[in-house]
Order: C-alpha cells, then structure tokens, then sequence
C-alpha cells in the first residue's frame, strides 16, 4: 500500500458542514542507479527531500543540519526514507490546492552515513534532481509524475549521486587542535569549537611545503562521536588515526564544511 502525506484534507465551514479540499499530489521517485559520491549504491533508510522552488529561482542546496540555505525560494515539502537500495522508492505526496501553485520541484538526495557505514548522522552530501514544472492548477485532480535524474551527457548516466556540498552557517567557528598525542602506530587528536549538526574531517600531510594535504579520518561529529570535556570544561572531539613511517614528522589539520549566508 502506498503511504500518503495529506497535508489538508478540509476546511470546517460554519458549525456543522466539513467541506472537502480536493488536494493536487506528487509521485516522487528515481529510477536510479542512485549513489553517493564514493560510488556506493545508496543504502536502504537513506533520506530524499521533495523541495519546492519558487518560480524563476533556482534550488539553494542545504546546511548540515538539513535546513535550506535559501529558505525564502525553497520550500521542504516532504522527506523519505526509501524503501529500496539504489534509488527513491515510490511515494506519493498530497498537498493543498492553494500551496506550490507555481514554480518547480526537485527531489534531493541525502548522505547520511555514518563512518561505521550506517545511515542516520549527519548529512555530509547531497545531489538534486533538475527542476520539474508544478502540474497546472486547472484541473480538479493535478498532480506531477517525478521519477527524474539530472540530464544526462551524450551517453551519459541519469543516476542521482549525493556529491555536492553542503553548508554550515556563516557564524559557525572554525574547529581547533588542542592536542595530537602519537601512541605508536595512532595519533589521538583532539579538537574544541565543535557545533552541533556538524561533521569534520581530519587531513594529514608530511610535507607543508608541498600543499597536499590527505583526509586520514572523516565524518566526526558530536551525535556519532567521542566527546571529552577539555581544559575549562570545554567540549572536545577526539580522533584515533593509524600513521604509517611514524618516524617522519606529520602535520594535521581538522576541517570544517564550507560556510554559507542564509537566506530567509
């Protein structure tokens, strides 16, 4: 049986009649391959947004906690954990008549895994479908069929893959080393200004001159990760990396994701 998101399903009308609102729908898909961007077919439980996007605006994209950095041109309508691998498992979405009369669509695609592999962390990638026109509003029962991937190169693949960026706000600080503790064959690494919803990455490089820097650990954050309590009772994450030739001298550095403005 398909699961159905009814937003409205009528209006009371003076004291006794209930007046049905016939509500307009969408049947969100993908037909897939979808994957995320190291290649891996999207797991079972993966999250799809169904995001509306005002008429001549353009899909924002999304801050590490799962809020659109452009709120005001951007709608979340829906979100899906899909029921099959690889791609969006069908679903079907009722809305108001009097909602998303205009503009477009689009079906974004979530990564979530955890560094154990497992969905439901923090979001560290996204990838969005091309925009799909809202059906007409002239109709007593309009709906849109999306069961879209972005367009396909000459011979190209139209699988959804969760390789774009994704935000921090503006505001967020910057992470900090406050301790790299090698023990044989590990470096513990701990670091403070650390955010709620928001995953770091440590990158690792033996030579500063040479500006390649190489991530030896990712996806660390406060939900899945080890949190300690440092100097003045400051939060801190910590980080055990494997070092090879622990003889050389090695440099590290914890990023945070790009920042951006919102837009509300």
């Amino acid at each position: 049986m398909k699961k159905t998101l009814s937003l409205i399903i009528g209006v009371l009308m003076g004291t006794s009649a209930l007046i049905a609102a016939v509500p307009l729908w969408v049947d969100m898909a993908t037909p897939g391959p979808d994957t995320y961007a190291d290649g891996t077919p999207v797991l079972v439980g993966e999250s799809y947004l169904l995001v509306h996007v005002a008429k001549d605006k353009e899909f924002g994209g999304l801050f590490m906690d799962g809020t659109l950095v452009d709120s005001k041109n951007n709608t979340l309508v829906f979100r899906w954990q899909t029921e099959a691998a690889g791609r969006c498992s069908p679903i079907h979405v009722q809305y108001p008549a009097d909602k998303y009369v205009d503009g477009s669509w689009v079906v974004v695609l979530l990564d979530t895994r955890k560094a154990d592999g497992t969905v439901g962390g923090v979001m560290v990638a996204q990838g969005a479908t091309v925009k799909t026109g809202v059906a007409s509003q002239t109709s007593p029962s309009s709906g849109t069929v999306l069961n879209a991937a972005p367009a396909a190169p000459a011979g190209g693949s139209t699988s959804l893959a969760a390789a774009g960026q994704v935000y921090v706000d503006a505001l967020t600080p910057a992470p900090v080393i406050t301790a790299v503790e090698p023990a044989g064959n590990t470096v513990n690494l701990r670091f403070k200004n650390i955010a709620d919803n928001v995953s770091y990455r440590v990158e690792s490089t033996a030579d500063l001159a040479s500006g390649q820097w190489q991530t030896v650990a990712d996806r660390i954050d406060k939900k899945t990760g080890t949190v300690l309590m440092g100097a003045g009772g400051v939060e801190e994450l910590k980080s055990s990396i494997s070092v090879f030739g622990n003889n050389n001298v090695r440099f590290f550095r914890v990023m945070g994701p790009p920042k951006a403005t919102a837009v509300k």
